[in-house]
């Protein structure tokens, strides 16, 4: 119920399919597809040896500057990848619970509205106020 005391006009309202305030769609399946991708590339991410693939170039130019500074510039760049990992699990666990979020959401109005049947349950876009 409101301050106004209008609490059954106003739940009456709501439930009338009208909008109020901003609405968007979301796409539950399309979120969890994105975590699977995110997942793919840090696995690529985790594949890349940078030292190894800098080898043949200090071989190439032995006694070189590029030679001498193999190992630094490895390590430059694995500190690099290890917050580019960091960042990809992140990510994908942001987007992970917000998937998951969202479904909790769409079972509870779904339980509240007794639409647990709802033919929208298998639509990839479910709506979010």
């Amino acid at each position: 119920m409101t301050r106004t005391g209008r609490g059954d006009r106003d739940l009456a309202w709501l439930l009338s399919g009208r909008e109020q305030g901003m609405r968007y769609e979301i796409d539950i399946r399309a979120l969890r597809a994105g975590v699977a991708t995110i997942e793919e590339v840090l696995a690529e991410v985790r594949r890349l040896g940078l030292a190894d693939d800098l080898r043949p170039v200090a071989v190439g130019l032995p006694g070189g500057r590029c030679a001498s500074g193999r190992s630094q510039v490895a390590a430059a760049w694995q500190a690099r990848l290890a917050t580019a990992q960091w960042e990809l699990r992140e990510l994908g666990r942001c987007v992970s619970l917000a998937a998951d979020g969202y479904d909790a959401v769409e079972r509870v109005v779904q339980q509240a509205l007794g639409t647990g049947d709802d033919p929208r349950r298998d639509d990839p876009r479910r709506s979010a106020r």
